[in-house]
């Protein structure tokens, strides 16, 4: 219904050495998040912290896969979202 899209680009509108700002263009966030993990393992391993946030994605899947990608490279992960009203909250 016009509320996530499976192939939409990923815009980067800020990024520094340590950080990055990044808009998904209410594309799934099932490729998005791997690719802002990516994109904070990358800068951590260089510079020693990576920090990147997503702007307008849209369902991501299970958090614990994205810190686990940051553990699986050396670095300490931490992943979460938001969620649009119409996606139920575990348990409830």
């Amino acid at each position: 219904a016009g509320i996530l899209f499976p192939s939409m680009p990923i815009d980067v509108i800020s990024e520094s050495d340590t950080t990055a700002l990044l808009d998904g263009n209410l594309g799934i966030g099932l490729y998005i998040a791997p690719y802002a993990m990516q994109m904070a393992i990358d800068k951590a391993k260089k510079h020693g912290v990576g920090f990147v946030a997503v702007k307008n994605s849209t369902h991501y899947g299970i958090a614990g896969y994205y810190a686990t990608m940051a553990t699986d490279n050396g670095c300490i992960g931490w992943s979460g979202t938001n969620a649009r009203p119409s996606i139920a909250p575990t348990y409830g």
